[in-house]
Order: structure tokens, then sequence, then C-alpha cells
């Protein structure tokens, strides 16, 4: 064997023959303790090793027994059955005497207190396994100076290698620490009956019952009295719930109408304080995306109020928020004076933000129809981390773009009677457009199919054109779809609706109005066509240029006649 190192698992049986039995049908490996003569092993079919403990066997006599004990005298002992190492001591070593066969111990005790029996035979290790016997029927151990050796056995010729380890086992063991050993073991696992429990200490138990049964009266009685309290404070819990909920609703409306502004549903003051804060902790510790804050006014407010009244300002203030929040529909929209608002911008907003404030500054081309409070000032910073060490840096400086729009609107109003002809002469002109670098940038970013035109000199001119339209029809050179939409607009498209759309171009150009189209354009490579639709809106720049913004989807190919 490979492993040196022995572990053994105890498996009780009620008797060595039994564990004999088991060992012959494999369930076990060895026997122990047991004392067999060689030719009893041999006949059993047993191996046994060198006896690893030795112990000394007694007799269990009454305390006020006379009869002599002796290995010469004729004495009949009781042993319980199958204790044949018992067996084949008094066989081998004590001929003279008797073995009268018991079902258990303590029959074996009761077969001497019945004259039965001189004495039970029992060896030291399982004294501590008779004391309650003993104690019961006032019994006393008598050595007889015989010592029984106690060996492991297993199944002949099965395992050499077990024998051979248990027999080395056995020469390096003490005998005596075996036998304090197996004595322990023995008391530590004996089985006690209920029935002998309750016969030696009855009057304990029923002590122990009596006090069961007072202790659960008690708490039975205690248990009515918690109930009752319980069922009280449930009550009052559920009230008091009741009223925390009410306070609880009172305070998340009281806190909804903090966070709210009443006259526009959008948020208040108190709301853009607390994002201010949080804002400005970001920039501290230099975690702040970027944003940009725009900050609107509603020109004209003081002139509607005393004209028409609070209730049409309060109106044109409403009509402010709607407009505001329908633009920057993705940021928070907050109110923070009686006719100004200021919106954050981030994520989508914050990418598309020149196209945003360019739909937010548009005009309508008849300015004389322009009502009062109808028009709104804004202005616009970014957040530049170099630049701006807190929030109220660029409100400010948003604040005062705000302040140079109004002034440029208001320096560009004139007399009622003069507003047409102003009109005429903004929409009368020549000048091809220009955006800015950033904006140019921004718009062709774009990954939605979009374009910018101008009708200049009676033909459309091509401004702008993204990144999705140029990916939708097919251009891989940005400068070349810009020279095909100036020059060949309509060379890819179905010749059946090339008139269609081109009238309905120059109409809108010109007349201005609704556009929305579908048009057949040919897929590129191929001699398939796939279904584009084209929506458009007019808008107005602050300098006076009049620009066609076009959005296109692709609505799939054409079905197959």
């Amino acid at each position: 064997m490979k492993n040196t190192i022995v572990h053994f698992e105890a498996v009780p049986y009620p008797t060595l023959d039994d564990a004999i039995e088991a060992l012959k049908n494999g369930e076990i490996d060895c026997v122990f303790p047991l004392n067999l003569s060689t030719y009893d092993a041999e006949s059993k079919g047993l191996m046994m090793i060198n006896p690893i403990m030795r112990t000394e066997m007694s007799v269990l006599t009454r305390e006020n027994g006379n009869t002599e004990i002796s290995p010469e005298k004729k004495l009949t002992v009781a042993i319980d059955e199958g204790n044949i190492s018992y067996e084949t001591l008094i066989n081998d070593e004590i001929p003279a005497w008797e073995v009268k066969f018991c079902p258990s111990v303590e029959d074996c005790f009761k077969a001497v207190d019945s004259n039965e029996a001189d004495g039970v035979l029992a060896s030291n290790y399982r004294m501590n396994e008779y004391e309650a016997l003993r104690m019961k029927y006032r019994f006393n151990a008598r050595p007889i100076g015989q010592i029984m050796g106690v060996s492991f056995a297993i199944k002949e010729k099965d395992n050499p290698e077990l024998y051979s380890i248990l027999n080395k086992i056995a020469n390096l063991s003490n005998s005596e620490d075996m036998e304090f050993a197996l004595a322990s073991y023995i008391y530590e696992n004996k089985k006690i009956s209920l029935l002998d429990f309750l016969e030696d200490n009855w009057i304990g138990v029923l002590l122990f019952i009596i006090a069961v049964f007072v202790t659960i009266m008690f708490l039975l009685g205690r248990k009515l009295r918690a109930e009752r309290r319980f069922n009280e404070q449930q009550k009052q819990i559920e009230e008091s719930l009741r009223r925390e909920l009410k306070q609880k609703e009172q305070l998340e409306s009281v806190t909804r109408k903090a966070y709210t502004d009443p006259l526009t549903g959008v948020k208040s003051k108190h709301s853009f304080e607390q994002w201010k804060e949080e804002i400005d902790n970001k920039i501290i510790h230099g975690v702040q995306e970027p944003f940009a804050v725009v900050v609107f006014d509603v020109n004209d407010l003081k002139k509607v109020n005393d004209t028409y009244g609070h209730q049409e300002g309060d109106e044109c203030i409403k009509r402010a928020a709607a407009r505001i929040c329908s633009i920057f529909d993705h940021s928070p929209v907050f109110r923070i004076g009686g006719d100004e608002f200021v919106s954050i911008l981030s994520g989508e907003d914050y990418e598309l933000r020149a196209l945003l404030m360019n739909r937010m500054n548009m005009l309508p081309k008849d300015r004389s129809k322009i009502r009062f409070g109808d028009i709104i000032s804004a202005g616009m910073m970014e957040y530049r981390k170099e630049q701006h060490h807190s929030f109220q840096s660029v409100f400010e400086a948003a604040d005062s773009a705000m302040y140079e729009r109004k002034q440029y609107l208001k320096s560009s109003a004139v007399d009622e009677d003069r507003q047409e002809e102003i009109a005429e002469v903004i929409y009368e002109t020549y000048e091809k457009y220009e955006f800015s670098s950033e904006e140019r940038t921004v718009y062709e970013r774009l990954k939605v199919p979009f374009a910018v035109y101008q009708f200049v000199d009676g033909q459309v001119v091509t401004l702008i054109l993204s990144d999705g339209f140029c990916e939708m029809l097919g251009y891989r050179d940005r400068n070349k779809a810009y020279f095909e939409m100036d020059h060949h607009m309509y060379k890819d498209t179905h010749p059946d609706d090339v008139e269609r759309i081109s009238n309905e171009a120059f109409r809108f150009a010109t007349e201005g109005g609704e556009y929305n189209v579908i048009y057949r354009t040919r897929i590129p490579g191929t001699s398939r066509y796939r279904n584009i639709r084209a929506i458009g809106e007019h808008v107005m720049t602050d300098t006076g240029f009049q620009l066609a913004q076009i959005w296109y989807t692709d609505e799939g190919e054409e079905e197959p006649l």
C-alpha cells in the first residue's frame, strides 16, 4: 500500500458474531476487539493479528456474596450471547467454568441476581459500560487473575497488506493506552434506553414535567396578554402609518411643487440651484462631461402685460416654455425668473447644439405679423475646462450672449409701416450663406441623412451634406457629393419622378410652405430603386438668410412589378 496512514471508521454491531458475518460479506475490512484461538479463527475463515492490547478479566458478583472466585473452582458465569471472545477465554484458559449465555448484558446481571449464575464475566475496558447495572444490582468487581489479549481480525488471505499494517500497529501500540482508549470509547458511545433513564431518574423527570407544565401555562398567559397588547399596538401602528403616508404624500407634493414651476410645468429655480451645485462639484473633481448652457428671455413681455394684462402675459410665458421644451427636448429646462429660462445641454442635444440654436432663433418671413411676446432671445455658451472653473462662469457668458441677441433684435426692429419692406429686403438677398467651420463640422458629422440648401439666383445651392446623407446615397467622396447635388441633383432619380420633385422643390424654395415628397433613387451599382422620403422646413439665420433644412429617410426598396 502506498499510504502508510490508516484511517479507521467504527461501525457498531450488536454482537461479535454479527460483526464477523459483516466482515465475510465485505461490509467492513476488519473486526475488533476479538479473542479467538488459532483453530477457532481458521474455522471461521479469519486471520488474527498479534494482540494489540491485553486486558484484565473480572467477575461481577453480589456485594454480600460469599462465593469463592477461582479459575480452579467450578463456577457458572454469565456472558451475553455472541461474545465469542469470552467464550474462547473460558474454553481455552478456564475449562472448569461453565457458561450461561444470556440475551443481553442486563440479563446476565439478572441471572446472577436470581442465582442462575455465580457472576458476570467482564473485561476491565467494559467496566464503564457496566457501571449503571453494577450500581443497580449492587455488584462488585473481583479480579480472577486472567489476562485476555484482543486483536484485529480480517478475512483469511483477503488483504495481506492490511494484515501487515495492523500487525505493525499492534507491535508499536501501548496496551494500557489502548485499553484506556477503548474503555473511554465504549463509555461515551454507550446507548441508554429511555426506559432506563426514566427508571433511574423518575423523580427528576417528574419535577421536570411539572416545571414544563407550569412554564407552558405561564407562557400561555403571557402570550394571551401579549396578543392583546399586540392588537392594540397594531391598531396604533396602522393609524401611525396612515398619518405617515399622508404626511409623505404631502411632503412629496410639496417637494414636486418646490422642484416644478407651477405656471409652465418646467423645472423650478430651486431645482436649477441644485443642478448648479452638482455640476460645480463635478467640475471641482475634474469629472464633468461636456455641456452647454442656453439662457432664454421673452421679448416685450412688459408690453404684453401693459397692453393685454398679466393673464395674456402668463400665456406668453407658457408658449415660450412649450417652444423651448419642444426644441431642447432631451435637456432639462428651468424657469429662473418671470420670463427667463435656462436649459443645460448634454448628450445628443449638446452634439446638435448649433442646429438647435438655429431652430430656436428662426424668425418668420413676415415680421410684421409677429405678436408681442412671441420672440425669444437665446444665448449659448459651452463649458470649456481651461476657461470655466464654475457653472456660474458658463451661465454668465450664456446670459451675455442672450443679452447681445436681445439688443440685436431690438436694434433691428422698425416701425410697423416698414416691416414688410424690411422683410422683402431680407428675403431678396442673393448672397450665398457661409457656415462657420465649427457649425459645418457639427452638421457634416451627423449620422442622420440631412442637408441644408439655399435658393440663390434662381437655383438651389447645396450648403451642407451630412455623413448620414452621403452614406445613404453611396457617396464616399463628400466633395463629389456636393458637386453632383449642385450640377446633377437628379441623375440617379427615377425618370418618372424627376419632373414632379423638381417642380415641388422649386415651389418650396420660392413659396415656402410644407415640403414632404417621396421619390425613387437608384441603388448604387445596381439597376434597382429604393424609395426616399424628404421632409423640409425653412429657417432664418440671424443675418436674414433663408435656408432650407431637409431630412431624408430610406423607405425601403421599390416593390417589383
